[in-house]
């Protein structure tokens, strides 16, 4: 009940574009919840923080959220299609940071090597649909 309420308050709250509210919500709750990414509503909530923290220029936190997804598809062995989409979200969201940070970017070459997608289906996987 309690994370359903916390789910619906961050995704209210990222749904009218207010970032401060997304971080001060998950602040004050976030010591008593754990993610389980398999579940599309926590992969939601993961999102709207790695978006929240990146558009108040909390580089270090969105980041931290980032690599923690990251770590969870390394650790999948299995079909990584029914998570393409994320894959390609968390990609795009790095490098976004990255560029705003003026810092090169190689995390593509991590991530091709970990979660087992080849570079080009990364960048043109819409093409190649």
């Amino acid at each position: 009940m309690i994370e359903t309420a916390l789910f619906t308050n961050i995704e209210e709250a990222y749904l009218s574009d207010d970032y401060q509210k997304v971080v001060a919500v998950w602040e004050q709750h976030k010591q008593n919840y754990s993610f389980a990414f398999e579940n599309l509503q926590d992969r939601k909530l993961l999102q709207a923080l790695v978006v929240s923290y990146s558009e108040l220029n909390r580089i270090k936190e969105s980041v931290y959220y980032i690599n923690r997804y990251i770590r969870f598809l390394r650790a999948q062995k299995g079909n990584l299609n029914e998570y393409s989409d994320d894959i390609d979200f968390y990609f795009s969201a790095k490098s976004s940071i990255y560029s705003k940070e003026r810092k090169w970017f190689y995390e593509y070459r991590t991530l091709r090597e970990y979660v087992g997608l080849g570079y080009h289906r990364l960048w043109f996987r819409r093409f190649l649909q």
